[in-house]
């Protein structure tokens, strides 16, 4: 059984080598009190080490990100229960919850990277005979992946009619998809978003 420590400190006290610390600090609204919880866990749960070596920290940190928010939907569903089964934390399983979504919703700038060099929308875009002999396809496709990127950012604006644009080159396969759910979220979000107009005039 894992224990579910409830103090960050003092998990990191303890943390023994071959195992990694998952933490997790949140807010319960409903009781303004604020909660933080840890386990150790085997460091080859959330470890990459089989994969290519320029994948290997996305990878990792889409693993560590799926074992952050099993923990914490664990401890809001249970909060008297401290102990874990030892396999809760495999590392096929937080793949299955990273790619079907199961935890958070939103996506960090890593996740998002992740989900989108994996997506048909990108294999689609990578896999044209342009991309390895045309620069200015290249420049393009790479302006692509840096917009959609910039979707993790929750300062980001763009344009609806950019929006329209990003929303039709979405592979419909990737609309049911974790990656394809946020994209479109996002850009909903921001078409609807009412933009202020700051007038210069008096400058």
């Amino acid at each position: 059984m894992l224990r579910v420590h409830t103090s960050i400190v003092s998990a990191a006290a303890i943390t023994a080598v071959g195992e990694k610390m998952i933490s997790v600090k949140w807010n319960e609204t409903s009781k303004q009190t604020k909660r933080e919880v840890a386990v150790l866990i085997p460091f080859e749960n959330v470890s990459a080490v089989d994969a290519p070596e320029c994948f290997r920290p996305l990878i990792e940190c889409a693993l560590f990100s799926a074992a952050q928010d099993k923990l914490k939907m664990f401890c809001e569903e249970n909060p008297n229960s401290f102990e874990l089964q030892d396999d809760f934390f495999n590392r096929d399983l937080l793949s299955e919850w990273f790619v079907s979504g199961n935890g958070s919703k939103w996506l960090g700038k890593k996740e998002l990277e992740i989900a989108f060099t994996g997506s048909a929308t990108w294999k689609r875009i990578a896999s044209r005979p342009e991309f390895s002999n045309n620069k200015t396809y290249q420049a393009v496709a790479n302006r692509f992946k840096e917009t959609i990127l910039k979707l993790s950012g929750k300062a980001t604006v763009i344009s609806p009619d950019d929006c329209d644009a990003i929303l039709s080159k979405i592979e419909d396969s990737d609309l049911e998809t974790q990656f394809g759910e946020f994209v479109v979220n996002r850009l909903e979000t921001m078409k609807n978003r009412k933009q202020e107009k700051i007038d210069f005039d008096s400058l």
